[in-house]
Formats: structure tokens, C-alpha cells, sequence
């Protein structure tokens, strides 16, 4: 229990919570912790096919068939062949030494571009700090 807000995400199988000195991170009733000098949070720009709906904050930057030929264009044996949209999502590696391997995928483009640079900077200074 704490007396102020944790900043947190919750993913399908886990949870991070940001705490000050470290990331703390829960599996079910499972807790691990890792000093944030520890882990390297990488970011980079993935295309990904829509077959559902667009989320809002999406930018979609081409179109493909859902069934293609060999040429490229829609595959005409399938009459409910549609268009869909290929969206630009940003995607954040969380890694680190002690066992940590995820990926969080945002529709918004580089939606967590600055939360990475400050957790970056904080690892930083533990690091000059010697923080163990």
C-alpha cells in the first residue's frame, strides 16, 4: 500500500509496476523485480495487416488483399476477398540479464517514445550511482 498513484501496464498475462528505484513485475501471484540499470527498452516501427477494425490513433499507410495472387493483386477465386488496411504500430522491447522478454505494441506511433527515454535515463543515473 502505498500513499500515491503507481504508474503501471497491465498485458494478458502480467503486470509492470514503474516504483521509483525499480520495475517491479507480477505473474499471477508471482512478483520479480529488476533495478531499471538492468533493462534496455528498445523501440521500433512494425507494419501490421488489420483484419478487424482500426483502432482510432492507427495510421494506415497501405492496403493489401485478404486472399493475393502471385502478382499481387486480389486472388479472384475468392469472392469475399476484401482490402485490408496495413497500419504503422510502434513496438517496445523490455529486456534484461535477469530474465525479462516482452514486447508492447501501441496503434499510436511512438506513444511511449518518452516514457523509454526517462526509464532510459533513470537506469543512467543508477548505473554513475552504483545502485544495487
Amino acid at each position: 500500500m502505498t500513499n500515491i498513484a503507481i504508474p503501471y501496464i497491465r498485458l494478458s498475462h502480467l503486470e509492470f509496476y514503474f516504483l521509483p528505484e525499480r520495475l517491479l513485475i507480477r505473474r499471477g501471484n508471482t512478483f520479480a523485480a529488476a533495478f531499471y540499470k538492468h533493462l534496455q527498452i528498445s523501440g521500433a516501427t512494425t507494419r501490421f495487416i488489420e483484419d478487424e477494425g482500426v483502432p482510432r490513433d492507427a495510421q494506415i499507410v497501405d492496403r493489401t488483399w485478404r486472399y493475393v495472387n502471385k502478382s499481387g493483386g486480389p486472388d479472384r477465386r475468392f469472392n469475399n476477398n476484401r482490402q485490408l488496411p496495413i497500419c504503422t504500430y510502434s513496438a517496445y522491447t523490455l529486456r534484461s540479464g535477469t530474465g525479462i522478454y516482452e514486447v508492447i505494441t501501441t496503434s499510436k506511433q511512438g506513444a511511449m517514445d518518452g516514457f523509454a527515454a526517462f526509464i532510459t535515463e533513470i537506469g543512467k543515473l543508477q548505473s554513475r550511482l552504483a545502485v544495487n
